[in-house]
């Protein structure tokens, strides 16, 4: 399923799966320069170059070709702010007066490998060749989409070399990256074709510029880098519930020669006022090694405002590219407003394959300190053809239950605290962000005691024809967004996307309550249900148990009486499609479970 609107591209994610982290780069560097040949950046001079400034040479010398079941091509441009809203211009070195792209968003929800392959070039003469290119590489599906770059003697058998193995999805803020690679088998051949190989599936789009073929390795000899910064866990925090950060980053070796005296520093400031400064030294790095650094003291936010956190590497030598030598991050320090998002829309998703009609996406939030209650969630949805309206989602606030498996996650690790519910009316449009109050489930009043030192889930129910705005923000360290898709993952869609699920707290008017963690020892199955459900007790109930069974939106739908057994089975006939909530006592204990109804 994929869905379209006036946004660039509304694609589904075809992996939905724990993770915190990606693979460690590989040799195949990625740059970024401010020119070319032999300027800064490249250590040699090629031998053989294009920079694709004829259109009418490229058109007449160079093969188009592969396989594709949409009706997009590789093409000529020359317009480096397109084609994508939202993104940074491509900044090749002679990205201005022209360079190749294949737009895989305009080619749709279908499959490709589609190929653009060099006229013959001779290599005569050169023992050892390197390719260099310029590139800006976006793309959605980190399972299927495929960048390679082929060599061949003759035109037909080409061998391939997977390259952008380490470039991030979803990377809308890279201008440009370099890519070398060492092609031995083109190393004294007469006729050698080149041949780039985008495998991939209504993916962004990948621009190439500025060619080059060298005979000796064109990596400068002196190139630090570093990635994986560490950030606070939501992009907003109210300031009653700011909490301390902790710094970590990646730093490595993208240069040909050991890197000595290496420092790596990490800076905040609100309003350009430096306000923490730490550093750590690294007496060597080797070529492709990498290092993690941990500062075990950490900053602690005091009011409101806007913090900006910079890590920076420097060494004992002149680096010729040193802006990767520096990551930049932002954080926000709000009167009342929890958010993981940075508001900056980017897309909207769902998990693949869902497995039940209706599923779960929300943000992880810690709160501090007590005297405050959730009093709004806010949130965005997306859907085709505006099928959203007329339709009503519920929001649901967890409380994390401490677990000694975090590895482990299920329903019986959170306590269901509170509800609320919002119905879509005309003019509600897609990726607009609306507001609705929370009802706790004591009373069913507004507004949900929060309890110091605990987790929460805010999360929206979504049935499958609806899809969560995000944006990206890179959390490599902690819990952010979190999806219930049959089962819940704690990785979300990836270590970048931040769904557009937010919470808004206000003061304690009332006395503080501790919810018994009674969901334990109960099951509920199977879900979801269709005309009935059966309960399990790992400890029968002491007495008769009485319950009521509520909808999403908090509604009593109806009320029963079981008698006291480890096993009983509840009639939901009559009961429509949808998520509901069993509220269930023996007059000791109370139970809080999720149930899903859906009639096949």
């Amino acid at each position: 399923m994929t869905i379209r609107s006036s946004r660039p591209s509304w694609n589904n994610l075809d992996s939905a799966k724990q993770r915190q982290g990606r693979a460690p780069r590989l040799n195949l560097r990625l740059y970024a320069f401010a020119a070319l040949l032999p300027a800064a950046g490249f250590g040699q001079t090629p031998f053989w170059q294009e920079d694709f400034s004829s259109q009418t040479a490229i058109a007449a010398n160079w093969q188009l070709g592969g396989q594709n079941e949409g009706s997009e091509t590789w093409k000529w441009d020359n317009h480096p702010a397109l084609p994508m809203l939202g993104q940074v211009a491509f900044e090749a070195s002679t990205a201005g007066n022209g360079f190749m792209v294949f737009n895989s968003d305009l080619n749709g929800p279908h499959p490709h490998a589609v190929t653009l392959t060099t006229p013959p070039i001779d290599c005569s003469g050169h023992d050892q060749v390197y390719v260099a290119f310029q590139n800006q590489y976006l793309y959605y599906s980190e399972e299927d989409a495929v960048a390679e770059v082929g060599v061949s003697t003759d035109g037909v058998d080409f061998q391939f070399h997977q390259v952008l193995l380490s470039t991030k999805r979803f990377a809308f803020e890279v201008p440009v990256e370099n890519v070398f690679v060492p092609i031995p088998e083109a190393a004294n051949q007469p006729a050698v074709y080149l041949q780039f190989k985008w495998i991939g599936n209504f993916e962004y789009f990948w621009k190439l510029d500025d060619l080059a073929l060298f005979d000796e390795d064109p990596r400068p000899a002196n190139d630090l880098f570093l990635d994986e910064g560490a950030i606070p866990t939501a992009y907003a925090t109210p300031v009653s519930q700011a909490d301390s950060v902790f710094f970590a980053v990646v730093a490595g070796n993208a240069g040909k020669t050991v890197q000595t005296g290496v420092a790596v520093e990490v800076r905040v400031l609100r309003n350009d006022t430096l306000l923490f400064d730490l550093s750590e030294q690294i007496p060597d790095l080797a070529p492709g090694q990498q290092d993690t650094v941990f500062w075990d003291s950490k900053f602690l936010p005091d009011r409101r405002g806007i913090y900006k956190t910079i890590y920076s590497v420097s060494q004992d030598q002149e680096e010729l590219w040193p802006p990767d030598n520096r990551l930049q991050f932002q954080f926000v320090v709000t009167e009342a407003l929890y958010s993981v998002d940075n508001g900056t829309l980017v897309d909207a998703i769902q998990p693949p394959g869902l497995a039940d009609p209706f599923w779960e996406v929300g943000n992880y939030y810690h709160v501090k300190t007590s005297g405050f209650r959730g009093a709004e969630g806010v949130f965005s949805i997306a859907s085709v053809d505006n099928a959203h309206i007329g339709k009503t989602v519920g929001l649901h606030v967890y409380q994390v239950i401490p677990d000694d498996d975090p590895s482990d996650f299920t329903d019986g690790d959170l306590f269901p605290v509170g509800y609320g519910e919002y119905t879509f009316h005309s003019g509600d449009a897609s990726y607009d962000l609306f507001t609705a109050p929370l009802y706790n489930f004591d009373d069913n009043e507004p507004g949900i005691s929060l309890q110091a030192g605990s987790d929460y889930i805010v999360s929206l129910t979504l049935t499958d024809d609806l899809f969560i705005p995000y944006s990206v923000r890179r959390q490599y360290y902690d819990i952010a967004t979190v999806v219930r898709n049959g089962k819940w993952f704690l990785g979300g869609f990836g270590a970048d996307v931040a769904a557009m699920v937010r919470l808004e707290i206000t003061p304690e008017v009332s006395a503080t309550r501790s919810p018994e963690a009674g969901s334990e020892g109960l099951l509920v199955f199977p879900q979801p249900a269709a005309g009935f459900c059966r309960l399990k007790w790992q400890d029968p109930p002491t007495g008769k148990v009485h319950g009521v069974i509520i909808s999403a939106g908090g509604a009593l739908v109806s009320g029963f009486v079981l008698n006291p057994t480890a096993d009983a089975e509840l009639n939901l006939a009559g009961l429509p499609d949808g998520p509901y909530w069993l509220h269930l006592t023996d007059g000791t204990k109370r139970w809080v479970r999720p149930l899903m109804i859906h009639h096949p």
